[in-house]
C-alpha cells in the first residue's frame, strides 16, 4: 500500500497515513496528488493533501502489470511490464472518470521478430497520428543496407518487413523516424 511519512526529524520518522492497495511498485508526487504504479491494477491517484484522510482520486487500466512510473507536472509516464509505456494526463478538475486520459506517442516502435532472423523479420510500430514516415536498416558503421518504408502511413499499428536476403550474419539497426523524432531497434541476422 501506499503510506505518507513525515521525516524532518530523519532520526524519528512518523507514520502521518496509508492507504491499502494490492501493491505499490513505484510513486511520483506532484502537487498534493500521489501517482501510485499500482501492479495488475494500473495507475492509482491518490489526493495526500490530508494523509491521515487519503482517497483515490483516479485510475488507469494500463492492461497488465504497472511497475513504474515518473511525472512532469500532471503528465504521468508509467511503465507497464508487458504491454509497455502509457503517457498519461491528469486534470483534477474534471469529473472523476475523466482525470485521466492517454496522450497518443506519435511513434512507438516494438521489437522485432524473429530476432535473431534467418531471413525475414517484421518490426511492429505504432503511430499515434497519420505521418510520413522513414524507416531503414543500417549496419552498425551506419551505411544504409535497405529502405523498409519512405511516405505517408496512417495512424495506428503496422509491421515493417525486412528480408535480410544476402546480408551477411551479424548486428543491424532499424531506424524509424517521422514528426522530428527518431527510434532504433536492433537485427540479429544468424547464418
Amino acid at each position: 500500500g501506499l503510506r505518507v511519512v513525515d521525516v524532518s526529524d530523519p532520526a524519528n520518522p512518523a507514520e502521518l497515513g496509508t492507504l491499502g492497495s494490492s501493491w505499490a511498485a513505484d510513486v511520483a508526487v506532484w502537487e498534493h496528488f500521489a501517482f501510485v504504479a499500482n501492479g495488475f491494477d494500473g495507475l492509482m491517484v491518490v489526493d495526500v493533501q490530508d494523509p491521515a484522510s487519503m482517497s483515490i482520486v483516479g485510475s488507469y487500466d494500463t492492461g497488465d502489470w504497472a511497475q513504474g512510473i515518473f511525472s512532469v507536472g500532471s503528465t504521468v509516464y508509467v511503465a507497464d511490464e508487458y504491454d509497455g509505456m502509457y503517457v498519461l494526463q491528469f486534470d483534477p478538475t474534471t469529473a472523476d472518470d475523466a482525470r485521466l486520459h492517454e496522450v497518443p506517442l506519435m511513434m512507438v516502435l516494438g521489437s522485432p521478430w524473429p530476432n535473431p532472423a534467418s531471413s525475414l523479420s517484421f518490426i511492429p510500430c505504432r503511430l499515434g497520428a497519420d505521418l510520413s514516415v522513414f524507416a531503414a536498416v543500417y549496419t552498425p558503421a551506419g551505411r544504409m543496407v535497405k529502405i523498409l518504408h519512405h511516405g505517408y502511413l496512417p495512424s495506428g499499428e503496422h509491421l515493417l518487413r525486412w528480408e535480410a536476403g544476402n546480408c551477411p550474419a551479424g548486428a543491424y539497426v532499424c531506424r524509424i523516424t517521422a514528426a522530428g523524432s527518431s527510434a532504433t531497434t536492433a537485427l540479429i541476422v544468424r547464418p
